[in-house]
């Protein structure tokens, strides 16, 4: 789009010519106007100017300019004017005065002010106050003038005590004078400062008053011989030697015992936690003559944290065997028999039995810990040896996975290992088996 003034001009416009203009009414559209149309538009411009009439607004109609000629306004010089008609201005009371500068409103204005902060206030005498000065009434009292504070406020202060309040301190003002007031306990449910007149040989009381502690005897707590295990005495002795008994009895597992005058022991065994891996309900076979000597190696998931200290077996009779191990380890994803180790934790042994439940003690490898995890599985293994099919057989549950990696037997090997890997099974190959001995891992003392 060329430059407007580029664009050839035009000596006689028509009426009917159009314009470019932008819209306000219509978010500043561009759009075309006839001159015609345009308020007071003609083609020939302002041609004649008027002065008719001495009032109202100019007008611009067929190229006539009219303005009236209006009428002159007078007033009076520093006078404030103001409307008093819609066309004519008069005087108020209000004088300006350059030189001061300031404002005279006259003896009979009014004037109402509903926020006022001016930068310097003047009372009567034209005076703007001093530090700490306040505006007061004159001697006359028809007059405001500025003057020094009289009003000090709390002309004292007075201590006092009370008893018996709600609250620890009270405070009253009167004539200027400020009490404040601490009351001291006065019994109950009252508040304040410990009362005067205690001793060290005195206690305060609930009523506020200070009495002597126990008559003033002295009293001494000795624990008696022990009657037995589960029982003994607590004597209280006092100064003259009469006393009262107090028997402490055990019961229930618990145990009292008397270490000295000054000492009692009160013991119970600890309960007995653990985690059952195969429960001897479940079990439907027993070992038999072939496999009753192997070792037993399964896996499984404790459900909660606890040391292990002991594994609990379960023999169909008395077994006729030379010994008996058990032992824990851990357990990698890879397997029972992969090249990962699995790491004994603690094992245990013993020479045969003497019934058909068997609970044998644990032992930590040095360097290990038999505190087992939630959540973590571990490897658990059953050793036999000597042990013939009419010799008593360990509970079995069959018919399980038969997979290496999870349960396998190793025949022959005359120790636990120290680890679980291929080729740590002393000469003897890891088999596969779907059997599970019934055992349950303890903890604590039996």
């Amino acid at each position: 789009m060329a430059i407007i003034y580029t664009y050839p001009s035009i000596t006689s416009p028509n009426a009917s010519d159009l314009l470019l203009i932008s819209d306000s009414a219509d978010k500043n559209k561009t759009k075309s106007i006839k001159i015609s149309n345009l308020p007071g538009g003609t083609t020939s411009g302002v041609q004649f100017l008027t002065t008719t009439g001495t009032s109202g607004e100019a007008t611009l109609a067929s190229g006539v300019l009219n303005i009236p000629i209006y009428s002159a306004l007078t007033g009076t010089i520093n006078k404030i004017p103001y409307f008093n008609s819609t066309s004519s201005l008069a005087d108020t009371t209000i004088t300006y005065d350059s030189a001061a500068p300031s404002y005279d409103f006259g003896t009979s204005a009014t004037l109402t002010a509903y926020q006022l902060f001016p930068s310097n206030i003047q009372d009567q005498n034209g005076e703007v106050g001093g530090a700490n000065e306040v505006l007061t009434a004159g001697g006359s009292g028809a007059s405001i003038i500025w003057a020094a504070q009289i009003d000090t406020g709390i002309t004292g202060v007075t201590l006092a005590t009370g008893t018996g309040a709600s609250a620890p301190l009270a405070e009253s003002i009167t004539n200027r004078e400020l009490t404040i007031t601490s009351n001291k306990y006065g019994g109950t449910t009252q508040i304040g400062y410990v009362p005067e007149g205690g001793t060290s040989t005195t206690f305060l009381r609930g009523d506020g008053t200070w009495a002597a502690g126990g008559n003033g005897e002295t009293y001494i707590l000795s624990a008696e011989t022990a009657a037995g295990s589960t029982t003994s005495s607590l004597k209280l002795t006092d100064s003259q030697g009469a006393g009262q008994t107090i028997k402490i009895v055990g019961a229930d597992g618990i145990s009292i015992a008397r270490n000295s005058a000054a000492q009692l022991t009160i013991s119970g065994a600890p309960g007995v936690t653990g985690y059952t891996v195969i429960d001897m309900a479940e079990a439907d076979t027993v070992t038999s003559g072939a496999t009753v000597n192997a070792t037993y190696l399964m896996t499984t998931t404790v459900d909660s944290s606890f040391t292990a200290t002991k594994m609990k077996i379960q023999f169909s009779s008395v077994p006729s065997l030379t010994g008996i191990s058990v032992g824990i380890y851990t357990y990698v994803e890879s397997g029972i028999n992969s090249a990962t180790v699995n790491q004994r934790l603690g094992s245990g042994t013993v020479s045969g039995s003497t019934t058909k439940r068997k609970i044998i003690p644990l032992t930590v490898d040095t360097g290990q810990s038999l505190a087992l995890t939630a959540g973590d599985s571990y490897v658990v293994a059953v050793k036999c040896e000597g042990g013939n099919a009419g010799g008593g057989t360990l509970f079995m549950e069959s018919g399980k996975l038969n997979a290496v990696a999870y349960a396998a037997t190793i025949d022959g090997n005359p120790t636990l290992p120290t680890t679980l890997t291929t080729g740590s099974e002393g000469g003897n190959a890891f088999t596969a088996t779907t059997l599970r001995p019934a055992l349950t891992i303890l903890s604590g003392a039996i």
